[in-house]
């Protein structure tokens, strides 16, 4: 039983390393969008921009990430009110059954391709 609850564990931390990777350099466009432009896109004309500079996304997600570590912070170190944890603990520990989240899945897949079906006749405009 240990043998399988420690492979378990090393499974769940190999896959949030890749996980956490991924995030990371998908989140380097959001923060710095010259960077990929500048260094992929073979852009000589434009060797004076500053790829370095931050966009405008930069300040939104460094919030939210701020707000989310320190509400973590908070919670571990168990500084926030009884109301504030136990609404925390309900949404940790909310559960959906399967049927219900299949539909709501189905639902949305639907409402988007209403939604973007005529997108695919379109004629693209580029040349």
């Amino acid at each position: 039983m240990e043998c399988k609850t420690a492979h378990s564990k090393k499974i769940s931390l190999i896959v949030f390393a890749v996980t956490f990777v991924i995030v990371l350099l998908s989140l380097v466009p959001v923060v710095f969008p010259a960077f990929l432009l500048v260094t992929l896109g073979g852009f000589e004309n434009f060797a004076n921009i500053n790829k370095f500079e931050s966009g405008e996304w930069a300040l939104p997600v460094f919030v939210v990430h701020g707000i989310t570590f320190a509400t973590l912070f908070l919670y571990l170190k168990k500084k926030f009110p009884d109301k504030i944890v136990s609404a925390i603990r309900f949404i940790f520990r909310f559960e959906v059954s399967q049927k219900v989240a299949f539909l709501v899945i189905v639902v949305l897949l639907g409402l988007y391709t209403g939604f973007t079906i005529h997108e695919i006749f379109e004629k693209d405009p580029w040349p």
